[in-house]
């Protein structure tokens, strides 16, 4: 494809890995030819691009309604389309509830979990937190379900300490999950898929507001037409990704319902 960054050099960061592996965003940069710079600190999103520092970035839905909230940085109306083993494909993700496989014959249900040593990722997390508060008042319940309570600092870490009996459930990102586990496939029978919960809303992509419009459409026009690249859309299923679509904005709307209606609850 032709460079769409001849005349404005664009400073890239993701807030998502390493729970999605920083190779694939680089993936997508080397297609529409810019680097990236990785963040790991997602409190600072909106100071970056305050502070003008970035023109670009992969953030967490729960960072976007901050970003949106504070007006510092543009949606791109485009997000990516995964797959899921066991739900359809959507501009999306799913989270998965995971137990180590010893657990098996004793936990099928996530009401079996009473009692666990649970983990999760962060404590202002949709998937670690808002999610498993959602459900825990399903069932009637609060943050004294679960024996012990550990907040790892990421979806990954999470597996991590599952694998290494510190923990006998977790709730990650499915797209983290299974990416790990197609790179590390002697660990497959370690971890056992109890439930999943989802869509989710989509990854979304911000823009600096300096970013001209134009060149705005640009890279979403490019990201709908990656797959068509032989090359790319190899690349990209390796992180099990068939494609974009064009996304509108209003798919944060219900996360941002459930934040509002589970802040009162901590489940640390």
């Amino acid at each position: 494809m032709d460079n769409i960054s001849d005349t404005i050099r664009l400073r890239a960061a993701t807030y998502l890995a390493p729970n999605i592996p920083v190779q694939y965003f680089e993936t997508r940069l080397g297609y529409i030819d810019t680097s990236l710079r990785y963040e790991s600190n997602t409190q600072n999103v909106t100071q970056v691009f305050a502070d003008n520092e970035i023109d670009i970035a992969w953030i967490s839905g729960t960072s976007y309604i901050q970003v949106a909230q504070q007006a510092v940085a543009a949606l791109l109306p485009v997000s990516s389309v995964h797959t899921h083993p066991s739900a359809e494909d959507c501009a999306g993700y799913y989270c998965d509830v995971i137990i180590h496989q010893s657990l098996g014959s004793r936990v099928t249900r996530f009401a079996d979990l009473r009692g666990c040593r649970w983990v999760y990722n962060q404590n202002q997390s949709l998937t670690g937190h808002y999610i498993t508060v959602k459900e825990l008042r399903q069932l009637g319940e609060d943050s004294t379900f679960f024996g012990e309570r550990h907040e790892s600092g990421s979806d990954l870490q999470s597996i991590h300490m599952l694998l290494s009996r510190q923990s006998d459930a977790a709730i990650v990102d499915s797209n983290c999950l299974h990416i790990f586990l197609d790179r590390n496939p002697q660990l497959k029978d370690e971890i056992q898929v109890l439930t999943s919960f989802g869509p989710m809303p989509p990854y979304p992509v911000v823009v600096n507001h300096k970013i001209p419009v134009e060149l705005r459409q640009q890279i979403v026009d490019a990201l709908l037409d990656m797959h068509l690249d032989s090359y790319y859309s190899q690349m990209l299923s390796k992180f099990r990704v068939k494609g974009f679509v064009r996304i509108t904005g209003q798919e944060f709307a219900a996360e941002s319902e459930l934040i509002s209606k589970t802040n009162d609850m901590d489940i640390k």
